[in-house]
């Protein structure tokens, strides 16, 4: 039932109680106009209402076939960019992180040639990154794309990701702040400390370790039939470099480290363990801890909450009562079941691989 129907039969039925009205008493009393002016009003309401409706719909309908439309040309010229009867350049890498005041430089190939000559760049946004001529400078955090031209080819475009690097001033003994890991009993995710142990300018590279040990994990484990204290076999090797720590993402769906971060992370090849292949995160030798640290009170920690609750050791008794004990990766000479640690007075010793008491301190190289 339409809502002029609707308007029309109550009309029809106060116009025939006022004849009703009129013949029962032989007067002609006028009826009460007001009745009749609110319906009128409520009618041209109802009608300004279905118009505005109307309206609105009209209005969206055109939006959304103006954005196909846009997304139609969009397509339409990207798919105009590509000839398919012209080579296409293409850029190595196809994405890359600089840090702010940094440059970086990328190589434009065209049919496996190198190309430099006549090539164009352009940035999207150079508030964030410029180029010119394959150099690549960061000039504030964000993301930007950059487009590769050259006449006779077509376009190639590689994103441009600018990062701060929190190390870039920090000197021995600074504590610094990067990436994030549980910290207190309850898993609450915070940012992992760092005490810088060395920095080479020369090489632009700078050493880290953890302040505090972030977790308990066994050396190694008989998981596959036997125990090693070889760190290339290790279980924990594995667990720094894996979905444990260096790839892991946490229950607040954040990763320990960021793709910006992990630009910043150096891979290392350990030669005092026989590595050919690289680590990106890994544990002090003996003589590394040793070293870069000035005596055994130095080498002292503190486990946090997180590591306490997952099982690490925790000294009771002495100057050092509340330190943990701490894992190396340098094998004992003598048995092959045993690799060094640092116990909570800071001095180093030998302990069994499948021990699960010892905390995990990671390390790594950083680029500067």
């Amino acid at each position: 039932m339409t809502k002029k129907f609707l308007f029309l039969t109550l009309c029809l039925f106060i116009l025939g109680t006022f004849i009703s009205a009129c013949g029962g008493s032989g007067k002609t009393t006028p009826p009460d106009n007001s009745a009749y002016y609110y319906l009128l009003a409520q009618q041209n309401n109802n009608n300004q209402q279905d118009n505005n409706q109307e309206q609105n719909n009209q209005e969206q309908n055109n939006q959304e076939q103006n954005n196909q439309e846009q997304n139609n040309q969009e397509q339409n010229n990207n798919e105009q960019q590509v000839d398919p009867a012209l080579p296409s350049l293409e850029v190595n890498p196809k994405e890359i992180y600089v840090v702010v005041d940094e440059e970086d430089n990328i190589v434009v190939t065209l049919e496996g040639k190198v190309v430099t000559e006549d090539v164009t760049y352009k940035s999207d946004d150079e508030s964030i990154a410029t180029v010119d001529k394959g150099t690549v400078k960061g000039l504030r955090v964000g993301t930007t794309n950059i487009t590769v031209s050259l006449e006779g080819a077509n376009s190639a475009v590689f994103e441009v990701n600018i990062v701060e690097n929190p190390f870039k001033e920090a000197q021995k003994g600074d504590e610094v702040e990067f990436g994030r890991y549980p910290q207190t009993a309850e898993g609450e995710v915070q940012p992992i400390k760092w005490l810088v142990l060395s920095r080479d300018d020369e090489n632009k590279q700078l050493l880290a370790i953890s302040v505090d040990g972030l977790d308990a994990l066994r050396f190694d484990d008989d998981s596959d039939g036997s125990t090693t204290n070889v760190w290339e076999k290790s279980v924990i090797r594995g667990w720094l470099n894996g979905d444990g720590f260096y790839n892991r993402v946490l229950e607040d769906e954040t990763a320990v480290f960021t793709d910006g971060e992990k630009s910043l992370i150096k891979p290392v090849v350990l030669a005092d363990v026989y590595m050919t292949e690289p680590d990106n995160v890994f544990l002090l030798s003996k003589k590394e801890a040793e070293d870069y640290f000035a005596d055994d009170s130095a080498r002292m920690c503190k486990a946090t909450e997180y590591a306490k609750a997952d099982g690490a050791r925790i000294s009771t008794s002495g100057s050092y009562a509340g330190n943990c004990s701490w894992w190396l990766r340098s094998p004992s000479p003598n048995f092959t079941n045993r690799v060094y640690y640092v116990v909570g007075d800071g001095a180093n010793l030998f302990d069994n691989v499948d021990n699960t008491n010892n905390s995990v301190r990671p390390a790594l190289w950083i680029n500067l």
